[in-house]
């Protein structure tokens, strides 16, 4: 999930709704002040005081009300703009486009942010396990771009390997969100949304590419005088689009009564195993964080056939696993030694490196160790480090935003979350149990073995697109949980419990 909060000193005129009288839990129709933009949507909405509280809503085309979803998968990205001006404009391209090239060039551009932002994130500590999510950063800084003007804007885009043509990236993400948000066999949903000040003078077409382009929703906040009450709304709004997993993204060091405007996006997945692992064969096996040292981890079992190769380019073993559906997959990136995660990051430039198309049909024996991971990122240096700059500075221009002339982005933070368990959803409980006999059934094929029993990466991705939707390592599986330490010595294995909580 993406946020993307801006915050100026300058005076700022109020955004009125035409609706005065709103009643609690009532659909209305929210219009512009001065009704030159069209009916932004429908949305549920309750009173407290004289605040007008966005509480649920969908304010996509079809005016549909929002309901909120349950995942595994889960990220946040943020930033924060201060004040700062120049001159930019929100062209006009005539409404949403049925040209597939405009994916194709947003498509190639993810793939190609993945890379790079995978690079950048080799600056951290890799020592410790990583979740990012390139498609929830780029999703919420695409819709940025529409707002900022001269060398902001190229920066921006130039970082994000988007092309300069903002009718092209506003038709590309439309589409491409579109084929995302069609996913049936699992739960798949990108969202917008845009948090405006309601006394701010926020540029009216800059709402409408929100909306029409990106799907946002919209409300408004009062921002000046109860920053705390709109941080509680957007916490709110981010715990129900994750499920829970993703909470508190904001604060009152983030949310002040400078802030102008947010933006979020909001990636959320939930997918069922096409072969669940059965939660009987589940052992604590040993995880190997180097050649001697290890940990006892619940990992999972189970054999079956699987896409699979053997990268030697990258000294690593590939596997491919499949959710429902088929369209969706996690890929685990298992390296030839112990000790290889580290070669393998240097190694890897672009996600295409994993040639996911020499994937073949392979009876593979899979070794899995559960994990989870949860983590809070600040991405403002990675962009400096990807040319992003002017943004952060007096130099920024984000005139496409508000007539104010000292906007400038603050920070930028994402916080994501990952569950990789048994069953992949609960939804898929019950088919577990059913695989337990196939397990059993003694063959006479011979199975590759896949014991992920060191440092490991992955990378979940929608298959038809190739668009990867999160990124990371594992170094230390379910790293909250209890664990035996160990270390293998001559004298023979010396081991110690702990409780890690």
């Amino acid at each position: 999930m993406a946020f993307l909060f801006f915050a100026t000193t300058a005076s700022i005129k109020k955004t009125q709704v035409r609706k005065s009288r709103l009643l609690h839990g009532r659909d209305i129709n929210i219009y512009s002040e001065t009704d030159t933009l069209p009916v932004i949507g429908t949305t549920r909405i309750r009173t407290s005081g004289h605040r007008v509280l966005v509480l649920k809503g969908n304010l996509h085309a079809q005016g549909t009300r929002f309901e909120s979803l349950r995942g595994v998968a889960s990220g946040v990205s943020r930033a924060i703009i201060h004040s700062r001006g120049g001159s930019a404009q929100n062209n006009v391209c005539g409404g949403p486009r049925n040209n597939n090239s405009d994916e194709q060039v947003v498509i190639k551009a993810i793939a190609d942010f993945n890379g790079a932002s995978h690079r950048a994130s080799r600056s951290g500590d890799l020592s410790s396990n990583l979740v990012l999510s390139p498609l929830s950063l780029e999703v919420a800084l695409a819709m940025l771009s529409a707002g900022a003007g001269g060398k902001t804007q190229t920066q921006i885009q130039s970082a994000l390997s988007l092309p300069q043509d903002q009718c092209q990236i506003r038709s590309g993400f439309n589409q491409l969100l579109a084929q995302l948000n069609k996913e049936s066999a699992v739960t798949l949903k990108v969202f917008d949304a845009v948090y405006v000040d309601r006394r701010s003078s926020v540029q009216q077409s800059f709402i409408t590419v929100a909306h029409q382009y990106y799907s946002a929703e919209v409300a408004q906040e009062d921002f000046r005088t109860n920053p705390s009450a709109a941080i509680v709304d957007i916490n709110d709004w981010v715990a129900q689009a994750t499920n829970g997993t993703i909470t508190d993204i904001v604060g009152p060091d983030t949310v002040t009564s400078d802030t102008r405007l947010v933006l979020v996006n909001a990636i959320y997945f939930k997918g069922a195993w096409k072969v669940p692992f059965n939660p009987s064969l589940t052992t604590r096996d040993r995880f190997y964080s180097d050649n001697t040292t290890f940990t006892k981890v619940l990992t999972m079992h189970t054999i079956g056939h699987f896409l699979y190769s053997d990268n030697k380019a990258l000294q690593s073993h590939i596997l491919a696993l499949n959710y429902q559906g088929e369209n969706v997959k996690l890929v685990i990136v298992l390296p030839y030694q112990r000790d290889g995660l580290d070669n393998f990051e240097t190694l890897l430039n672009t996600i295409d490196q994993l040639q996911l198309g020499n994937l073949k049909d392979t009876y593979v024996d899979v070794s899995l160790p559960k994990f989870k991971i949860t983590m809070t990122q600040e991405l403002t240096p990675l962009l400096k480090q990807l040319g992003v700059t002017d943004a952060f500075s007096s130099a920024a221009n984000f005139s496409g935003i508000s007539n104010s002339t000292d906007l400038k982005i603050g920070s930028v933070v994402q916080k994501a979350y990952i569950k990789v368990d048994e069953n992949g959803t609960e939804a898929a409980a019950a088919t577990a149990v059913a695989i337990s006999t196939r397990l059993a059934v003694v063959t006479t094929l011979e199975a590759v073995q896949f014991n992920a029993d060191h440092p490991f990466a992955f990378v979940l991705l929608h298959s038809p697109t190739n668009t990867v939707f999160f990124i990371g390592r594992v170094v230390q599986p379910l790293a909250n949980a209890p664990v035996v330490l160990s270390q293998t010595t001559e004298d023979g294995e010396i081991e110690v419990r702990i409780s890690v909580g």
